[in-house]
Parts: C-alpha cells; sequence; structure tokens
C-alpha cells in the first residue's frame, strides 16, 4: 500500500473515532447529572475522551465513588493524567453539602389550663341558726335547716369555731383543697346550769346567857363568829381545822370560850407541813412551817406549844359537852402527827 493510500486510511479512521467520542459526550452529559461514577470516568477515559476535558466534566458534576490508591491506578492504566487525579483528590476530599434540614412547623399555641375553683365548705349545725367563724372571722350564719354553703376561703388548714347561744362552743380545723367540697356536721353540747354554791348562813350574834335577845346558847354568838372569819387553806380537804381560843393567862370565862383582854379566838388550821392560827388578834395570828413548833403538849382540849419565844396555849371549842362536834385530843395528836409533829406527854 502506498503512502497516500495510508495516510487516506488513518485520516478516515481518525474521523470515525471522533465522530464516535463526540456522540459519547452528550449521552454523558445528559444522563450524568448526578455526580460521576468510577465507570463513567473509565468509560470517557478508554473511549478516548482526553483527560483534560474528564477533568472539566468531574468539576462540573463531581463524583460519587471513594478514590483510593487501586482506583488511582485504575485511572492512570485508563489515561488519566496527574491533574485529572489532583483534581480527583481535591473533591473527593471536599465535604458533600449539607442539605439544610426543613425546620419545624411551629407548634400551635395550646390554651392555659383553666384554674382551679376554690374549696367550698359544707357546714351542718345542730341547732341551727348557729354562727360560724373561720381563722376567728365570721363567714355567716347557718340558716333555718342548719346548713351554710362558704366558697370564699383559700386551700389549707383553717380553724372553724360554731357558737350558738345557751350552747358550748366547738372549734375544729379543717383541711380544704382547691376544686373540692367538705363537708362538716357538728352538734353543740348544751351549756351545764351553772349551780351557786352555798354562802354561810351564820346565825346572828347573841348573847351569853343573862343578856337579852338572841340565842340563849353562848356557843352560838361564838360560832357566829368564826364562820365570818377565814384563813388560808380553809376549804383544802388535806388541812384540818379547830375552833380555838387562846388563853392570855388573865381571862376568867375561858371556860366558856370567851374572855375580855385576856384572851382571843379563831381558826387553828394544820396541813401542807404548816400551821396556821386565823385569830382576831393580829398579835396572836400566826402562819409557820410546821417544824418551827416545839414544846408540843396535848391534854384533853388544852393544847400548849411554843414559836420561837412565844408561848400558845390554845383550847379547842365546840365540844360535845356544849353542843357541836367533839374535837378532842385525839384529832388533835392526829393532825399535827400528819405535819410530823408528836405531843411530848403522850
Amino acid at each position: 500500500m502506498s503512502f497516500r493510500v495510508r495516510l487516506e486510511f488513518l485520516t478516515k479512521a481518525a474521523a470515525v473515532l471522533l465522530v464516535a467520542v463526540l456522540a459519547t459526550l452528550p449521552a454523558f452529559a445528559q444522563k450524568s447529572k448526578k455526580p460521576m461514577t468510577k465507570a463513567e470516568v473509565l468509560e470517557l477515559l478508554q473511549n478516548g475522551v482526553s483527560s483534560t476535558r474528564v477533568d472539566d466534566l468531574v468539576r462540573a458534576y463531581g463524583i460519587a465513588f471513594e478514590l483510593t490508591p487501586e482506583v488511582v491506578v485504575e485511572l492512570q492504566d485508563a489515561g488519566a493524567h496527574d491533574d485529572l487525579i489532583k483534581t480527583l483528590k481535591e473533591i473527593s476530599s471536599k465535604p458533600e453539602p449539607v442539605t439544610p434540614a426543613a425546620k419545624p412547623e411551629p407548634a400551635p399555641p395550646q390554651s392555659a389550663p383553666a384554674p382551679p375553683s376554690p374549696p367550698v365548705l359544707m357546714l351542718e349545725t345542730t341547732p341551727p341558726g348557729a354562727e360560724v367563724y373561720v381563722d376567728e372571722e365570721r363567714v355567716g350564719k347557718t340558716g333555718p335547716g342548719g346548713k351554710l354553703k362558704v366558697s370564699t376561703l383559700a386551700p389549707g388548714e383553717h380553724k372553724v369555731r360554731i357558737s350558738a347561744p345557751g350552747f358550748d362552743d366547738l372549734s375544729q380545723s379543717v383541711e380544704l383543697t382547691a376544686g373540692q367540697t367538705n363537708t362538716l356536721a357538728v352538734a353543740l353540747a348544751p351549756q351545764k346550769p351553772v349551780v351557786p354554791e352555798p354562802q354561810p348562813n351564820p346565825q346572828p350574834v347573841g348573847h351569853i346567857a343573862g343578856g337579852s335577845g338572841g340565842s340563849e346558847n353562848p356557843m352560838d354568838a361564838y360560832k357566829a363568829i368564826l364562820s365570818g372569819m377565814a384563813g388560808e387553806n380553809q376549804g383544802d380537804p388535806n388541812t384540818k381545822r379547830f375552833y380555838v381560843t387562846h388563853d392570855h393567862g388573865k381571862s376568867i370565862g375561858r371556860a366558856v370560850g370567851f374572855g375580855g383582854g385576856g384572851m382571843c379566838y379563831g381558826w387553828l388550821i394544820i396541813g401542807k407541813d404548816r400551821v396556821q392560827f386565823s385569830s382576831n388578834n393580829e398579835d396572836d395570828a400566826f402562819d409557820v412551817p410546821a417544824n418551827e413548833i416545839t414544846e408540843l403538849r396535848i391534854k384533853s382540849n388544852h393544847l400548849r406549844f411554843r414559836i420561837k419565844d412565844k408561848k400558845y396555849h390554845l383550847m379547842t371549842q365546840d365540844m360535845g359537852m356544849l353542843g357541836g362536834d367533839a374535837q378532842g385530843p385525839g384529832s388533835l395528836r392526829k393532825a399535827f402527827e400528819s405535819v410530823g409533829l408528836r405531843s411530848e406527854n403522850k
């Protein structure tokens, strides 16, 4: 074959190849809107597309494969130049674009919950018509049926007091909860009638025998005077009390319990470790601890003892011989023994 014929043959072959390559590029451009795969890059290089042209394509579309050392060798064998390899490395090292997440739609606003209703206190009282106080503030009065509804109180603990004429007040604590009804039924107790204590009713002071007016018994006048005298612990059941006269040593009337300037009278009260003489003569009255009494002697209805430098001679009155209850030596000894004292002449 002549040189000219061979040249024409090669020119025709090149033209055919160029047409085939140009025909491949539009088809690839249509289907490669997505990043290029390794197979697509190899196909272009193997079909004679220049490495520079492939470089432009991968820059435009990106790649969808990992550029490992093995893949680099494959591409170089298919005709990839160093510039294409460099471009592929740059593209593979870039992070993939992050598609911004769609913003969540805002939740529709929720309506605020309705506030809880206040607590309700239902009262039922016996008797009806009772006054009702909460925390010592009047809130109303129960009706003819004995009922009252209170709905103005805050939740929590409250003190309720019920009052009605002729009945004892009643107080009670209640715990109220918001939105709930609490029922409190109470029955008041009737007040007990007040019984007045009996008051002493002494007989009018009379005169001794031979006098005029009043009782003829000399002890009636004496008891009337003593009934008007009081002493400490007078009403204490743990004390013992004796009607006594105090002989000053100058009276001639001590046998009947009266005398002039030589005698005084009053209560002798023994108990609670003390001894007291409530006398009509302040100079002779005393109230001392029992251990201050010394030289105690009891004989018949006569009682002698000493308090410091002063001597006393007392005589119990209202003896049986004169009418009334006897208050003899036995009773005296027991009374003094209850406070730790014993008669020296027993």
